[in-house]
C-alpha cells in the first residue's frame, strides 16, 4: 500500500502549480511592424533585449501593419527593428571610407505585465541621401578637384535610435557628367561637410560647411522621414557657387579657391 500512498502524494504536490508566481511567465506579446514604402520586399528584423538578445526573428516586409507574437519575459525590455543592414550587435557602425547604408529603424522600451499584451513599431528612414552634380566651366581641362565629404556621425545605436559620435569620411565618384550620389546617416550635430582636394596631389584646398548651412535654413536632421539633400556646385571664374538645401530650398553663396 505505500506504493500507491507515494503516488497520490506526488500527483497532489503537482497539481499545486495553480499556487506559482505568474511574474516568472512568459507574456503573450503581439507586435505590429510597419515601415515606408521603400521598405517593400526588404527584410526587417526585431530583436528584444535585455543583458543580451531574448528574441530574435526576421520577416520581408510586405506593406501594411504587420503582426507578430512572441512570447517574452515580464521584464523591461528594449525592442528594436531594423531593414538595411544585419547587424548582431546593439550599435550600427560606418566603416570609414563607406557611406551610410539605407538603413531604416526604430527602437523603444518595452516592459510586458501582463499575460497578453499589444505594441507597435514604425521604422524610420536613418539615412539622408545627397545628390551632387557640378555645372559651369574650370577652363581647359578635366574638373581640378576632387569632393571628400566628411562628418562626425559614424552610425547611430539600434537601441536608442541615437546617432552615434565618430569620424565619417566618405569620397563619392564623380560620373563623367560631373554628378554622384551619396548617403549620409542621421546627423548628431551640424558638422557634416565637403571638403575640395586638388584632383593631382589630394591636398585640401577649401572647406564647406554644408552642414551649418542645411540646419540654418530648417533642415531637421530629428525628423522621422528625413528628407534628401541636394548640392549644386556651378564653378565660375572667380570661384564656385555653392547651392545647399533640399530640393526645394537651396539659396547659392560664393566662395572663392
Amino acid at each position: 500500500m505505500r506504493i500507491p500512498a507515494l503516488f497520490i502524494a506526488t500527483m497532489i504536490a503537482s497539481a499545486c502549480s495553480i499556487k506559482e508566481d505568474r511574474s516568472v511567465c512568459p507574456a503573450e506579446v503581439g507586435i505590429a511592424v510597419s515601415a515606408p514604402s521603400s521598405v517593400l520586399g526588404r527584410k526587417i528584423v526585431l530583436r528584444a533585449w535585455e543583458e543580451g538578445a531574448v528574441m530574435q526573428d526576421s520577416f520581408l516586409y510586405g506593406g501594411g501593419w504587420q503582426q507578430r507574437v512572441y512570447r517574452l519575459p515580464r521584464k523591461a525590455l528594449s525592442l528594436c527593428s531594423v531593414s538595411g543592414v544585419m547587424e548582431r550587435g546593439t550599435r550600427y557602425r560606418i566603416a570609414r571610407g563607406k557611406q551610410c547604408d539605407s538603413i531604416y529603424s526604430v527602437s523603444r522600451s518595452l516592459h510586458p505585465s501582463g499575460e497578453n499584451e499589444t505594441d507597435s513599431l514604425r521604422l524610420r528612414k536613418q539615412f539622408a541621401t545627397v545628390f551632387l552634380s557640378v555645372s559651369g566651366s574650370s577652363g581647359e581641362g578635366p574638373f581640378p578637384y576632387r569632393i571628400r565629404a566628411v562628418g562626425n556621425t559614424d552610425g547611430l545605436d539600434l537601441l536608442s535610435s541615437e546617432p552615434s559620435f565618430g569620424p565619417f569620411v566618405f569620397e563619392p565618384e564623380l560620373s563623367p557628367g560631373l554628378s554622384a550620389s551619396f548617403r549620409l546617416p542621421r546627423q548628431a550635430d551640424d558638422g557634416f561637410a565637403l571638403e575640395f582636394l586638388d584632383a593631382v596631389d589630394g591636398r585640401l584646398l577649401f572647406r564647406e560647411e554644408s552642414g551649418r548651412k542645411l540646419v540654418r535654413d530648417g533642415y531637421d536632421w530629428s525628423a522621422v522621414f528625413l528628407p534628401d539633400i541636394e548640392i549644386r556646385l556651378v564653378l565660375t571664374s572667380s570661384g564656385i557657387d555653392i547651392n545647399v538645401g533640399t530640393w526645394d530650398a537651396c539659396d547659392p553663396f560664393e566662395v572663392e579657391i
